[in-house]
């Protein structure tokens, strides 16, 4: 069945069915609007709900690093609606949120997407992982669980997050970088923020600036399990009237012309 996206949507406005219901139906048959058959001759990659709902699939999709067509699981857009139809504010948003994902893909003509039953009966996970052995595609997710056992079984995984660290620019001391500030450092007068990626950032004497955005200039640098942790200093604070130097050890030179 394959119906036209502007019917669908005059039949979820029509409905007469509650906002939230009508917007998860309204949604729903959008997206089974779909290309009749997959092509043998494609790579394909299998998205799940944690992908569609995280949101870098899309731009994943729009570049050429991702050339194939996008198979969705039918539970997936189950899962998304009811998501979507829920009373939890934060429930509602992240089904919402995984829906216009999948929505914005498919408005991607350079993409086919395709919503295929998969069966459940051994759990999500497995269910997931033997489609994309039957159908030779590859499994896009963040998902710890699906990537441990994917790699058990040899499957290959896109790893979102693995693809950002790869892409991501490096930063380095005297970089400026503009992050909100959202709660205090352990620090007196320090405050937190955090990148795109997750990444954090603290901030000396800026506890004041909490709840703001600020221009900051990299101080330095921490490698640690969780990530990059990164100090730093308001752009407009004493002593950083510009791009800051990078740190290096004293010279005798300059030992010598420090010297009185």
């Amino acid at each position: 069945m394959r119906i036209d996206g502007a019917t669908a949507l005059v039949a979820g406005g029509a409905s007469g069915l509650g906002a939230a219901t009508a917007r998860a139906v309204t949604y729903d048959l959008v997206l089974f609007r779909q290309p009749d058959q997959e092509s043998g001759a494609k790579a394909r990659f299998l998205v799940g709900e944690k992908s569609l709902i995280d949101g870098r699939i899309v731009k994943l999709a729009e570049s050429p690093l991702l050339s194939g067509e996008i198979i969705v699981p039918r539970f997936v857009v189950d899962q998304l609606n009811q998501l979507a139809a829920s009373n939890i504010p934060m429930d509602r948003f992240r089904g919402e949120r995984g829906l216009d994902s999948l929505r914005r893909l498919q408005q991607n003509r350079m993409r086919a997407v395709y919503i295929r039953e998969i069966d459940l009966l051994h759990g999500e996970i497995e269910g997931v992982l033997d489609y994309a052995v039957q159908h030779d595609a590859r499994v896009v997710t963040h998902n710890p669980e699906m990537i441990r056992e994917a790699n058990r079984r040899g499957i290959p995984i896109v790893n979102l997050n693995d693809v950002a660290a790869m892409l991501e620019p490096e930063i380095l001391s005297g970089d400026e970088l503009v992050v909100k500030l959202v709660k205090p450092g352990k620090e007196k007068e320090q405050a937190v923020g955090y990148l795109e990626n997750g990444n954090m950032v603290v901030v000396e004497d800026s506890r004041t600036d909490i709840g703001r955005t600020v221009r900051v200039a990299v101080t330095g640098i921490h490698q640690t399990r969780a990530g990059t942790l990164i100090f730093a200093r308001k752009r407009d604070a004493p002593g950083v009237p510009g791009p800051l130097p990078v740190e290096s050890e004293p010279t005798a030179a300059t030992e010598g012309a420090a010297r009185p």
